[in-house]
Formats: structure tokens, sequence, C-alpha cells
């Protein structure tokens, strides 16, 4: 009896461990792009679900890394596509950081460092959520100090209650 027991449990353990394989199918309304790097959920509420996309474009292993863009993606209740925004133009000559929720807004955060002046600067700017764009042009949020570009600098954004 035993002899038997042994093989019965381990073809069921078998056949349980083979049924528990997933597999995850994109709707029409979501293609990802070559280059595709990250995607990210950003917020969702009563509107819809926000989320970003981050691609890499050009040569990734050539000297510099290639160029970088994030897209906002909108999408309703039914996960049908209501908008998508590339921000490019809106951050020439600055380094995306993050898009961040604080309340029921939606900001945009770039940082930039200066040579001349050896600062970190960090800029933020409200998202219209209804459409993807920039609400007004960005804001200097703080300059901090650094010697060098390679310095290691980390960042949190956070709402306060003042």
């Amino acid at each position: 009896m035993k002899k038997i027991f042994l093989p019965v449990i381990m073809l069921l353990v078998a056949a349980v461990s083979f049924s528990q394989q997933y597999k995850i199918e994109w709707g029409e309304e979501i293609k990802l792009k070559k280059g595709t790097a990250d995607l990210d959920i950003i917020m969702a509420d009563n509107t819809g679900l926000y989320f970003t996309e981050e691609r890499r474009g050009g040569m990734i292993f050539s000297i510099g890394g290639g160029a970088t863009s994030h897209k906002l993606y909108k999408f309703d209740k039914n996960v049908g596509e209501l908008f998508d925004k590339e921000y490019k133009k809106e951050l020439k000559g600055l380094a995306f950081q993050s898009f961040q929720t604080m309340g029921k807004d939606l900001y945009l955060f770039a940082t930039d460092y200066l040579k001349k002046e050896k600062s970190y600067k960090v800029y933020g700017a409200k998202v219209d959520k209804n459409s993807g764009e920039l609400m007004g042009d960005f804001t200097e949020l703080g300059s901090y100090e650094l010697e060098s570009k390679k310095d290691d600098f980390e960042m949190k954004v956070s709402p306060v209650h003042n």
C-alpha cells in the first residue's frame, strides 16, 4: 500500500504544479513598442487608470546610452485608451525624474545639473488629468549644491500637510 501511495502523491503534486502556470495577454489597445524598458502604474481614480511607459530609442549600448522618452497613458474602466502623451518637448534640457500623485493631483518632476553653478535643480509641473498636458511651465522646487554631476543624489517627493 505504501509503495502505491507515494507515486500517486508525486503524480498529483506534479499535476498541480503544472496547472499553476499563468499567461498574460494584452488587449488590442495596449501594444508595446520596440524599445519599451519599463511600465509603471501611477494612479487609478474614478476617471481611469494612469501608467507610464519608458522607451529607449536608438542604440542602447552606444556611448551615452541613447535617448529615453517617457509617455503617460490614461485608460478608462473598460481599458479603452483615453490619451497618450509623450513629454520629449517639455523635458528638453531636463532629466525626467518621476510622476507623483499628491492628493487627487498628478505632477511631473524633472531635474537638471548646472556645471557653472555646480548645482542640482529640481523642477515640478502639474499634469492635467483629462488631456495629459502640463498645466503651466516647470517651477523650480529646490536647488542643491553638488561637486559634480556624478555625485550620488537621491530624491523622494512626498506631500506635506501645511
